[in-house]
């Protein structure tokens, strides 16, 4: 991920220019207008389910429910990217590694998969407006919190995450981040543009990487410095998996900071 973080934050700054290009005129399709079932919370196989934007792009999600879920009462929701292009097999692995355990009481948590016959999988504007109508399609069928979702963003999921955070200001409350393995070289711009999202920024941090966690320190300090509200999160124990954010452990923390919970 080589200077990743030039480009996703170059991204930023052209979108605050305002996203205007407009949607295809295609039918709306029966998957996009069809409440989806909500899947159990823990499950052995996760079952992603189609979806089609009124713009015909087509991708899958997963949506988790917490636990004695209730349908009059709002709930906040995260909406999480695996990967920056469909990685089916990594969005089942973040799936049952990280949310499927049964400790979520809490989240409306929603997993996408990137299309895949879109060009450069979710980084284009059909595939940004194809999840802003997910997104919708969620706020129909559930009482979300602020009528907005915490996005998050694990390793090269955090360019999506990233971008669409500057790029759907209306949908997007918080901006969390799981695994960065290089932040490339971030430059005067790119701080900038970090500092105009004015909203939490939570990074869980690995703790066993001297070289990436003293670069992601200088990072999270320089925007502390022009007032970003960024957090950073040392699991001095995570590695490739992920240790402490399993079984419950990611909403758990996400949510004494994105939630207000002590």
């Amino acid at each position: 991920m080589k200077n990743l973080y030039v480009t996703l934050l170059l991204l930023i700054g052209m979108a605050a220019s305002g996203c205007s290009g407009k949607l295809n005129e295609a039918p709306a399709e029966q998957e996009a207008l069809k409440p989806s079932e909500p899947t159990a919370v823990a499950l052995e196989e996760p079952v992603f389910q189609p979806f089609k934007a009124r713009n015909g792009v087509a991708f899958t999600y997963l949506k988790l429910l917490p636990e004695n879920y209730q349908a009059d009462r709002a709930y906040p929701a995260m909406l999480v990217f695996p990967a920056m292009e469909q990685h089916s097999d990594k969005a089942k692995w973040l799936v049952k590694k990280l949310f499927a355990k049964s400790h979520n009481q809490d989240w409306i948590v929603i997993v996408v998969d990137a299309p895949k016959d879109g060009k450069y999988g979710w980084m284009n504007h059909p595939a940004h407006h194809a999840l802003n109508d997910l997104m919708d399609k969620i706020k129909e069928e559930h009482s979300i919190e602020q009528d907005r979702f915490h996005f998050l963003g694990y390793e090269e999921g955090s360019r999506p995450a990233f971008s669409f955070a500057g790029m759907s200001r209306s949908y997007v409350q918080s901006l969390s981040f799981v695994g960065v393995k290089d932040w490339g070289n971030m430059d005067e711009r790119g701080l900038k543009h970090a500092e105009g999202l004015q909203m939490p920024i939570l990074v869980f941090a690995n703790g066993s990487d001297e070289s990436l966690l003293a670069k992601t320190r200088a990072i999270a300090e320089e925007l502390k410095q022009r007032k970003a509200n960024i957090l950073l999160l040392v699991k001095q124990e995570d590695r490739e998996d992920l240790g402490s954010l399993q079984a419950g452990g990611l909403l758990r923390e996400a949510s004494k900071v994105l939630l207000n919970h002590h």
